[in-house]
């Protein structure tokens, strides 16, 4: 029994991957049920087992990644409360940085669908889910006064702090090759500009 269960979240998992990878490759749109099974290896009825339809494979994955993602800030906060530093900011930074190129699939699907409309909704899914792990963390250390902020910090973290962020991530490569720059100073100087603007 428990080795079914363990076998049908490696499944489900696996649909996710090669959904990932399909919907980052081909787009949202591009990319039908049937290639997923494909990719996968399982028949089409079969995914529908897992997922009722394409757009909950696509949320499932938002959520998926809003979930790991809020996990990290809870380690980094906790760890950052440990052993405050003069270098922290750009230690944090560094490994936010290497945790979203982890997830760089994701986030080029978010930036994606968002512009192109169809899927609009994607971004701004994804940053409420984003925003509600910060506030909860946020509340915890700075009580009810933060409350109070609540349409600022949205504001803020949205065009201040999410987007830069995710646009570095898909973009920094072909940035880098455009503008003659070598990966290690674009990401530098973006940390930099990040801190000044923070």
């Amino acid at each position: 029994m428990a080795k079914d269960k363990e076998d049908k979240g490696q499944t489900r998992d696996t649909i996710l991957q090669q959904a990932r990878a399909l919907f980052a490759a081909k787009g949202y749109a591009g990319t039908g049920m049937e290639e997923i099974a494909r990719a996968t290896g399982i028949t089409k009825s079969s995914i529908y087992y897992f997922f009722k339809s394409k757009k909950e494979i696509l949320v499932s994955m938002i959520n998926q990644f809003v979930h790991e993602l809020t996990e990290f800030q809870q380690e980094s906060r906790n760890c950052s409360r440990e052993v405050p530093c003069a270098g922290s900011f750009n230690t944090l930074m560094m490994e936010l940085l290497q945790f979203l190129e982890t997830k760089k699939d994701i986030l080029k699907i978010i930036i994606m669908e968002s512009l192109i409309g169809k899927e609009s909704m994607l971004i701004n899914l994804c940053a409420g889910k984003m925003l509600e792990g910060e506030m909860a963390l946020n509340r915890q250390c700075c009580g009810e006064n933060y409350s109070s902020k609540l349409d600022d910090v949205k504001v803020e973290e949205f065009f201040m702090n999410y987007l830069p962020l995710m646009g570095y991530i898909v973009f920094k490569e072909s940035f880098g090759e455009y503008n003659n720059m070598a990966e290690d100073d674009v990401q530098e100087k973006f940390i930099n500009s990040f801190r000044r603007y923070k």
